[in-house]
């Protein structure tokens, strides 16, 4: 059987209502003639009764030449009011106007242990209906990962940052093949079997489209209070990412 149908229906559905209204798609613009070049998964990381404030991964769309909008659904799509950057960070904070039903992501910091069951909504093509697919950790602490920031490909460093999982892709194996559509995953949370995000899809393997690779939440927290320390978001408000208890 397979790991999702071995799984209780009704954990499933709890799952995914938790999850579902802290994950947003944002689409890709092209800055010049307006086109769709596809989609990105971003997570919710603050709301308010007018604001929502959206965490994506830099390499999920070229910042010189796209921009991404949330989608809100029935077509609406909505810019972003503010871009947040560090020069230091592969995250970027967007912050929309909306009023729509979201809620922050939370966050757990425990560390992930091989063979740990997750869910990550890894689809990569726009005609697959949204949804959770099941994987599991294949290792907690990558030995290698190559990060893509502005410029030339590097390495990442400190690898205990990253955990590598095993999760299917969903789309069909021709559309896999394109980069466009591999930009789609990266930015994607990873969740626990609580609904709390453990990580955030970085990379995937080139050698396997199964295999991916994560950023643990105890560096994608430090990274964004990195963000917020260097902006001065909603005035006075503080933006403080949730972290499971």
């Amino acid at each position: 059987m397979s790991l999702r149908t071995d799984i209780d229906s009704a954990k499933m559905s709890f799952l995914e209502a938790t999850t579902s209204v802290s994950v947003v798609t944002l689409v890709r613009i092209n800055k010049f003639d307006g086109m769709h070049k596809g989609f990105a998964i971003g997570s919710v990381v603050y709301t308010d009764m007018t604001n929502i404030v959206v965490l994506i991964n830099a390499s999920a769309y070229n910042e010189d030449k796209d921009y991404v909008a949330l989608d809100v659904g029935d077509g609406k799509l909505l810019k972003a009011e503010k871009i947040v950057t560090n020069g230091n960070s592969i995250l970027r904070c967007l912050s929309f106007r909306s009023a729509s039903n979201f809620k922050g992501i939370t966050f757990s910091e425990a560390t992930v242990e091989r063979g740990q069951v997750i869910f990550t909504p890894a689809k990569a093509w726009d005609d697959i209906p949204p949804s959770l697919y099941p994987g599991s950790v294949i290792h907690p602490k990558c030995t290698s990962i190559e990060n893509f920031v502005r410029g030339p490909v590097s390495v990442v460093n400190r690898y205990d940052n990253h955990f590598a999982v095993s999760c299917p892709v969903s789309g069909p194996m021709l559309a896999l093949g394109l980069s466009s559509n591999l930009q789609s995953i990266t930015g994607a949370p990873v969740f626990n079997m609580s609904g709390e995000a453990v990580g955030l899809i970085e990379l995937c393997s080139e050698g396997s489209y199964d295999i991916k690779f994560a950023r643990n939440s105890t560096s994608v927290i430090n990274q964004l209070q990195a963000l917020f320390d260097d902006e001065d978001w909603m005035g006075e408000q503080s933006i403080v990412p949730s972290r499971a208890v």
